[in-house]
């Protein structure tokens, strides 16, 4: 007897809806209103919530920045990556041109997005990458748009030159020392005390790691409020605009694609226009300090750094770089350039080299009773350092030794080593914190053991405060901070204590029992007696 079952046909699944997403792109204000991002925005939000067979994936928009790269286009980037992790079916976009102006970026783009199933719909050409056509058609059309690119950076390159030939800069913008009033450039008095004090620094013979320092220790920051450093400082000086000039086309941009600023070596004219604004520095000035910049680099391989008798003369055997001269605590050392600027993972396989162990390893080989840096110089062409084990001699004559280092032991190294770490970052700790003590940290020095005074506070039982001076020395004398203003205004002969005019004179105070001596940055110096006084009963709080 035949079987029947009743079955129920279930219905198809229902297609899913595709996933779209749009692009849209401006590269500056001056679009026209219809072509706005705020306009594009809104007319694809819409165009993908009325199509019933389309899901809104996402409306991915870069403002202000060209179509002739991908690198700096955020969103662009964040649409690709969501591509790849299958987020999106469908982009669409409202033209080549918005999409990319680089024949390269857009084939490479939609060939990428082809690979993993995804189309891009270009609406104004009406063309999709889908198609077998679509490809071909894209090219040529991003060609044109790669073309009007660099007709345009023809025709901006053009007005440029011929604001420079009219001696008007090209853009606008303050630097230190200067604001642009709309029709030339007039002098800033706060911003163009650093730069004078730059110069006379300079030609003082200072270094401009050390005027970078004292600096920020004044709290004379840059024009944006950033920190100074040796190369700023370096490079302030270098600027001929200080001098009332202005030095056009001194950078252009290499290619409209990649909009890499290059230098001007003389690929391109150079416009100087002589007193186009107020001078802050003389021009004889200015040229005694690129002076003094040649005369520091003809004698130093390190930029205005100091010569030593082994500076050019130790050489790292595993990565070729001449060795630097340091410090740990109170002691020298020698170790790897490239370990020193690139962290020791640069050059894991070499060592530092302790300098008084190295001058008397020298004395050795050389066979003098102490290290002659004259003999050293004339008679040893380079040291190449393996290890401390295998440092390879080369003479002058030709000849090479291989020699152990006569190391030092030095009892207690370590533990002066973090004395003076943690002396330092208790001064570094109380700049920070207290802005009064910049004036006076690092300035006071204990003349019995070199280091430095450092502050405390007193609470007085009434609830008032003061700041005290004194040094980890045993017995030393303990300064309060007024007092120290006063006796300073007294040798400065200043009515009321300036921080600014006491950086600018006095290079240090050294504490003699009760006698202060301040050293003056010209050589002099002043001496004053400290009679210190008990005010009121008191507890000491740091």
């Amino acid at each position: 007897m035949k079987k029947i079952t009743q079955t129920r046909k279930f219905p198809e699944a229902l297609p899913s809806r595709k996933r779209v997403a749009a692009y849209c792109r401006v590269s500056s204000n001056a679009e026209r209103p219809q072509h706005s991002l705020a306009t594009q925005i809104n007319y694809f939000t819409q165009l993908i919530e009325n199509n019933p067979e389309w899901e809104l994936a996402g409306i991915y928009s870069d403002f202000g920045i060209s179509g002739t790269g991908t690198k700096k286009r955020l969103q662009f980037q964040q649409m690709l990556k969501d591509c790849d992790e299958g987020k999106i079916d469908l982009v669409i976009t409202k033209s080549v041109q918005r999409f990319a102006r680089n024949t390269v970026d857009l084939l490479k783009t939609i060939r990428h997005l082809k690979e993993k199933g995804i189309g891009v719909f270009f609406e104004k050409e009406n063309i999709s990458t889908i198609s077998g056509e679509g490809e071909v058609m894209l090219s040529i059309l991003a060609s044109l748009a790669q073309a009007e690119s660099h007709s345009q950076s023809e025709n901006i390159n053009w007005a440029v030159k011929k604001e420079f030939e009219e001696g008007r800069p090209h853009a606008c913008t303050d630097f230190l020392g200067y604001h642009w009033n709309g029709q030339c450039y007039e002098i800033v008095e706060d911003q163009a005390k650093i730069i004078r004090y730059i110069f006379d620094g300079i030609i003082d013979h200072k270094s401009c790691p050390q005027i970078a320092k004292e600096l920020n220790e004044m709290g004379w920051l840059g024009r944006k409020r950033y920190l100074w450093s040796g190369e700023t400082v370096r490079t302030t000086a270098k600027n001929i605009h200080y001098t009332g000039v202005l030095l056009l086309g001194q950078n252009y941009s290499e290619s409209p694609l990649t909009h890499k600023q290059k230098k001007n070596k003389g690929e391109r004219p150079l416009y100087l226009v002589e007193e186009a604004h107020e001078a802050i520095i003389s021009k004889e000035k200015f040229e005694a300090v690129q002076q003094e910049f040649e005369r520091r680099k003809a004698i130093s391989t390190r930029w205005n750094g100091p010569v030593y008798p082994f500076t050019r003369k130790i050489v790292c055997k595993h990565c070729g770089t001449n060795y630097r001269r340091g410090r740990t605590g109170k002691y020298s050392l020698w170790g790897c350039g490239k370990a020193a600027l690139e962290k020791r993972a640069a050059c894991p396989k070499s060592v530092n080299l302790d300098e008084e162990s190295l001058m008397n390893t020298c004395a050795s080989i050389l066979k003098t009773e102490k290290f002659d840096p004259e003999r050293f110089k004339n008679e040893v062409d380079r040291i190449e350092v393996e290890d401390r084990d295998h440092l390879h001699f080369y003479f002058s004559d030709g000849s090479k030794r291989i020699v152990k280092l006569q190391n030092i032991w030095r009892k207690g190294y370590s533990e002066e080593r973090k004395r003076q770490s943690s002396l330092h970052a208790r001064d570094r700790d109380n700049i920070t914190k207290q802005k009064k003590e910049k004036p006076f940290s690092r300035v006071i020095k204990c003349s019995t053991c070199g280091g430095n005074y450092h502050s405390f506070e007193r609470k007085y039982i009434d609830g008032s405060k003061e700041r005290f001076w004194c040094c980890n020395h045993a017995g030393e004398t303990i300064i309060r901070n007024s007092d120290l203003e006063k006796i300073t205004c007294d040798v400065l002969k200043m009515d009321e204590f300036d921080s600014g005019q006491f950086d600018a004179t006095i290079k240090a105070i050294h504490v003699c029992g009760k006698t202060l001596k301040s050293e003056f940055r010209n050589g002099e110096i002043a001496c004053r007696r400290y009679q210190k006084e008990v005010k009121k009963p008191c507890r000491r709080s740091q």
